[in-house]
């Protein structure tokens, strides 16, 4: 990519897509591949150069550290032996079940590869990159922890699906490398880029304990996260890994102990918009890359490879989290097992190896470009067909959709702003005197018995359903303290409040928003729970 020019009509596109998508059931990312492969076919349009270099320097530090960020470590902690189990042995297992199965099936497909280029294609196609289900996850509310499942696996197999690319292109190149050295090297990296990834996020700590300022904590973050990859990838060292640790370490221990609730919301809203950003280039770019004419002519061998990883994945999986239960971990809810195997959607990773593969040794031109046209077809293969197919699972699992309580409570709050819409457009009405008397009486009595029996409804089942009481509150909630906020600002722009006066008010609204995000409404305004219980509410209306 040349010039900001192509960025920008890039991002001018993402918008558009991230628009339509509003109102079409296609999962975001992967419209905007499609659009990048209809953009794709023609030639010229917007020049690009998608590239290793590209999608590790450019990409994947922000998305890994944003990723990370907002994961709560208590969840990863909770599961950590089957994000342990899926992310390390488990990608282990699937590198050697991917190449062992390729090197024999390939053939009756027309490509026949040496043992150590098969081998390659499965380190490519191990890592899992699951942005699209959890884009899904985050729409409909999945549970948060089994986001954290998905999401974590992800993070540590991108670094050790790195690490052993690099020791497999060395082998399929000609160099020798012997089992120990390869188990030495791998130890290496990873470890290495782990304690990188602790140094600088408490040499980042250190820094941002002792500022109280959110555009510099802000770039900070921001240059921890190339920084930290960028140094361990200097030394040898998985830059990955080293993101992961770093993002972390910053999401769950500044972000608590070093950060002011006004710098934390700063942080957190700068994040999402890089992440929104990179998601949508990358995403656009993969589609523009991909040729439909040469993914035909290797259809085969793709649809081969798709088929490998679908089975092996299954296989890992399920015995990830049976080899879980015999260790006597806690059992998970029923289908979780089904969204974490069918959540291992392939995406940037394996396109950033591929890409990234010599011309040396055993890989000549021509198998370079095989192996691009493979791993191109099975990431596309795996963007839609799991990525399309993620939600009618959730559904099918009861893992999404509006439970009974809280869509007769919706109904009956509808039913009130309905009424009440009404009433007040009968009461214009007769006052134009467009109504006999009469009628506007009985009208608006029949309209007032229906909003509060609506009313009576919605009460009584935020009363009995703690969920619904927690969400309606947190709207409430939510709602009066950006009012305030925002009526904090309009009294200094008029020179009603200084600024100082206005910043310690308005910290005082974001530690709210942050409190009522992280612990619950009832904390912030010291509410017992259930008293609502004991004491008839308002109705809802119009506020």
């Amino acid at each position: 990519m040349t010039g900001p020019t192509p960025v920008i009509e890039l991002l001018l596109i993402a918008v558009v897509v991230a628009v339509v998508t509003k109102y079409i059931r296609l999962p975001y990312t992967i419209a905007l591949v499609l659009v990048g492969l209809a953009l794709g076919a023609i030639e010229g349009l917007i020049p690009i150069a998608l590239s290793t270099d590209l999608i590790f320097l450019i990409f994947l530090p922000p998305l890994l550290f944003e990723g990370c960020l907002k994961m709560e470590l208590a969840l990863l902690i909770k599961n950590w032996r089957r994000v342990f189990l899926l992310a390390f042995p488990g990608t282990l297992i699937t590198t050697a079940l991917i190449g062992g199965a390729a090197y024999y099936l390939l053939p009756f497909v027309g490509l026949d590869v040496p043992f150590a280029i098969a081998v390659l294609l499965g380190v490519m196609l191990s890592p899992t990159d699951p942005i699209s289900v959890l884009a899904i996850f985050k729409e409909h509310g999945v549970s948060h922890e089994l986001s954290v499942l998905v999401e974590g696996e992800s993070l540590f197999n991108d670094g050790i699906g790195v690490v052993l690319f690099l020791i497999a292109v060395e082998v399929a190149t000609g160099h020798h490398v012997t089992l120990t050295e390869g188990m030495l090297e791998f130890g290496r990296e990873v470890a290495g880029g782990a304690v990188v990834g602790l140094a600088f996020g408490y040499l980042a700590h250190g820094v941002l304990r002792r500022l109280d300022d959110a555009q510099i904590e802000v770039v900070i973050s921001l240059v921890l996260a190339y920084g930290v990859y960028l140094f361990a990838d200097a030394f040898g060292m998985s830059g990955v890994i080293a993101v992961v640790v770093a993002g972390l370490l910053i999401g769950n221990h500044d972000v608590v102990f070093s950060m002011s609730p006004t710098t934390r919301l700063s942080l957190a809203h700068f994040w999402d918009a890089v992440s929104f950003i990179a998601n949508s280039l990358l995403f656009l770019l993969i589609g523009l890359e991909l040729e439909i004419g040469s993914l035909w002519s290797f259809a085969g061998a793709i649809a081969a490879s798709f088929a490998l990883m679908i089975v092996v994945r299954t296989a890992v999986v399920s015995g990830a989290f049976n080899l879980d239960r015999l260790l006597g971990g806690r059992p998970l809810p029923a289908g979780w097992q089904r969204v974490v195997n069918w959540g291992g959607v392939r995406g940037s990773i394996p396109l950033a190896l591929v890409l990234g593969i010599p011309v040396a040794g055993a890989i000549t031109a021509e198998l370079r470009t095989e192996l691009i046209g493979i791993v191109f077809g099975a990431v596309f293969l795996s963007l839609v067909v799991q990525g399309l197919t993620m939600r009618p699972l959730l559904a099918r699992l009861g893992l999404i959709g509006i439970r009974p309580e809280e869509k007769a409570y919706e109904e009956a709050l509808g039913t009130v702003w309905a009424s009440q819409a009404q009433i007040d457009a009968l009461e214009q009405t007769w006052r134009e005197g467009g109504i006999p008397e009469a009628s506007y009486v009985a009208l608006k009595g029949k309209l007032e018995t229906l909003r509060d029996e609506a009313a009576g409804t919605a009460r009584r089942t935020a009363r009995e359903h703690e969920l619904v009481r927690q969400r309606q509150l947190a709207r409430a909630s939510e709602r009066m303290l950006r009012a305030g906020r925002a009526a904090i600002d309009d009294a200094y722009r008029v020179g009603y409040v200084s600024e100082s006066v206005a910043h310690d008010l308005k910290t005082d609204v974001d530690a709210r928003l942050m409190v009522g995000a992280e612990k619950g409404w009832d904390a912030v305004w010291g509410l017992v729970e259930h008293d609502q219980g004991r004491h008839e509410e308002e109705p809802p209306g119009h506020g």
